[in-house]
């Protein structure tokens, strides 16, 4: 029997302008404004064939922006950069069970895509205009498979066993192949308690705005120079760099899930990854002086020594390693009575029956008449309080920047980033309450402390100090507080959210050797906002 099903999902162009000021060059105030249109198409289908479930999507976007800036002592002139990007690609996802074995199932999902792009970006950069256009075409032939080898019982004393492995093949007709591999192993030795491996290997190619973005000139950028201690206004050059390299991520996780509460959705885990990264794509990092001994032609100086121009189009990093430990937990509660075979449920809210297909390419759906069992257990389900705590301990992150030079260690003072080497810890926190439209989510976090160091102890060392953010929102599904199913169509589907990000206004706290602030570190400098509230009303079809 073929059965299938149809989700529309369009939306109309979107318009985005800003307006801002890059400072003086001593005839005037210097202005930037940059205008982006985006549109968005996309469908999907979907449909089952016996025992297998299909799923088709395809879309089509389309952005635009053009940014017009002042040059600096040009007597009107302004530098213009416009890019547009045009893509479009279709899917096609195919899951089902392949033959029935002892232990259960062996399942497998294939599938392939095709797309293309186009990418168009022109500038106007040192009287030289650039007009770069770069085009890719897509194909991709993907699959999985998994395979269950124990199942817990009477034949199986050890549990719950299976394996999986996976693989894709994306041909990029700029890149050539890519591909993409790997394997799992999923063992429950207990109901209670369920351990995870797996390892992955992925390749990566550099996106098309990174490639061929539109060159723009910023003038009097406020920058820390590490090498000399000082503050000074540079000129910034973005846009995107030809010579970028695909990346090549090997990742390689352990993890263990404990429920040790039977009729309690409580969840205890613990997950050890460790990355590699040959290659890696990144921005153009700080002004330190490994940074600039490494990648010394993009970095200009006056006959003095004085920094006033760096070249910060993105680059590739000669590797990056990583590991970290991520444990805690994780709690649920119903807020009204559940059906047993939905205690368990993991649940996730959608906005549109279309926004959940593409989340789940291959999932079965299915529609609870308005009041029916299926219906009151699954709004209880939905209707939830839920609180979790997870620490994340960084245990290694270093990059090498280039061949042949020393590894920086980004715990123990190196730092590629603005605010500083990476913390050691982290804490994360999130809790939320839902219940007939009404709802609220709080989430917290926290980072240690981190420092830069600068060049042979000299004043360029910085210290960063712990930080501590606190988010809150509230918000109401307007139909489900005024007359549920018999609520105005005008009202279906809309919903009025109050958010309060950064409640307590905090900002991060930069000192130096001497416990003074460098003028570019001011926490209004890091974060120009601080405490934002926002208040939306947003209708989704």
């Amino acid at each position: 029997m073929l059965c299938g099903e149809v989700a529309y999902d369009a939306k109309a162009e979107a318009r985005n302008r800003s307006d801002s000021l890059l400072g003086t060059d001593g005839e005037g105030p210097l202005r930037r404004q940059s205008d982006r249109r985006v549109t968005r198409l996309g469908t999907t289908l979907g449909g089952r064939q016996g025992r297998w479930i299909w799923t088709a999507t395809g879309t089509y976007d389309r952005s635009g922006v053009e940014v017009r800036a002042d040059i600096p002592a040009a007597s009107g002139r302004r530098n213009a950069a416009r890019s547009a990007d045009r893509r479009f690609e279709a899917d096609l996802v195919l899951t089902g069970p392949v033959v029935d074995l002892p232990a259960g199932a062996l399942s497998a999902t294939i599938g392939g895509g095709i797309g293309a792009r186009d990418f168009e970006s022109r500038s106007s950069l040192d009287d030289v205009d650039r007009d770069p256009v770069i085009s890719r075409d897509r194909g991709i032939v993907r699959g999985s498979l998994d395979l269950p080898l124990l199942r817990r019982g009477k034949f199986s004393p050890f549990g719950t066993l299976s394996i999986n492995a996976n693989g894709a093949v994306e041909r990029l007709s700029d890149a050539g192949s890519l591909r993409t591999f790997g394997y799992g192993l999923n063992w429950s030795p207990v109901e209670a308690v369920s351990i995870i491996a797996s390892a992955t290997n992925e390749q990566g190619a550099p996106t098309l705005e990174q490639l061929g973005g539109p060159q723009l000139l910023t003038p009097n950028m406020r920058t820390f120079d590490f090498g000399r201690g000082e503050v000074v206004d540079v000129t910034r050059v973005s846009g995107g760099n030809r010579r970028l390299r695909a990346d090549d991520r090997h990742v390689v996780r352990l993890g263990i899930n404990v429920r040790p509460l039977a009729a309690t959705d409580l969840t205890l885990s613990a997950d050890y990854v460790a990355t590699r990264i040959d290659d890696p794509i990144a921005a153009f990092p700080i002004a330190t002086p490994k940074i600039e001994a490494a990648f010394p032609d993009r970095f200009t100086r006056d006959a003095e020594g004085r920094l006033f121009r760096i070249d910060a189009r993105p680059l590739n990093f000669a590797g990056s390693r990583q590991a970290q430990l991520r444990w805690g937990f994780n709690f649920t509660r119903p807020l009204g009575p559940v059906s047993p075979a939905m205690q368990n449920a993991s649940v996730r809210v959608f906005a549109s029956e279309a926004e959940a297909r593409r989340a789940h390419p291959g999932a079965i759906f299915s529609r609870a008449e308005p009041g029916s069992a299926m219906a009151q257990g699954a709004g209880n389900l939905t209707s939830r309080v839920f609180v979790s705590l997870y620490h994340n301990w960084y245990l290694k992150d270093a990059i090498t920047v280039r061949e042949g030079s020393p590894a920086l260690d980004l715990l123990s003072g190196d730092a590629v980033d603005v605010r500083g080497g990476t913390r050691r810890h982290e804490v994360a926190v999130q809790a939320g309450v839902f219940k007939r439209g009404l709802g609220a989510r709080l989430t917290a976090n926290w980072q240690g402390g981190s420092e830069i160091r600068g060049s042979n102890g000299a004043a360029g060392d910085l210290y960063f100090g712990d930080l501590a953010t606190v988010n809150v929102t509230f918000f109401a599904n307007l139909a489900e507080r005024f007359g549920g199913s018999g609520a105005p169509g005008w009202l279906k589907g809309a919903r009025a959210t109050l958010g309060i990000t950064n409640l307590f206004g905090t900002r991060p706290d930069v000192r130096d050797r001497v416990g003074a602030t460098p003028l570019s570190y001011q926490p209004a400098y890091l974060d120009p906002l601080g405490r934002v509230i926002n208040i939306s009303l947003r209708k989704t079809m």
